[in-house]
């Protein structure tokens, strides 16, 4: 930021400010094109099924338009629209069905996990 904006950040030459400019470029647009990307890569689902079990609650959502491409054992980042569960958080993903439906078992380990086995439900 300094870097374009100040007359003269450092004693160097032409060369040296070329270059420190281009890593200012290039970080900035790196970090333009990843919050860009996050924001198109985003999915929309609607949960189809709840199982609450012991060890964890099994959530079950199908996409509403484009399922997204994911093995099992990845991580997947949801957020819900129920108050106390707008934030995003990293899930694992369980099993994806033929269908585009995905799965994940989630285990009640801290507040927004238990906040979510407690108000997630069908239709969300």
């Amino acid at each position: 930021f300094h870097q374009f904006f100040i007359k003269r950040p450092f004693d160097g030459t032409a060369l040296l400010a070329n270059y420190l400019n281009l890593f200012a470029v290039i970080g900035v647009a790196s970090f333009a094109y990843t919050q860009l990307m996050a924001f198109l890569k985003r999915r929309s689902y609607t949960i189809t099924s709840v199982e609450k079990h012991a060890a964890a609650t099994i959530i079950e959502a199908k996409p509403n338009r484009g399922a997204i491409r994911a093995k099992p054992g990845q991580f997947a980042f949801l957020h819900f629209s129920k108050s106390g569960l707008r934030e995003p958080h990293p899930f694992t993903i369980a099993g994806l069905g033929k269908d585009g439906s995905v799965r994940f078992a989630i285990k009640p380990l801290g507040d927004y996990t238990a906040r979510l086995r407690e108000q997630a439900a069908v239709g969300d």
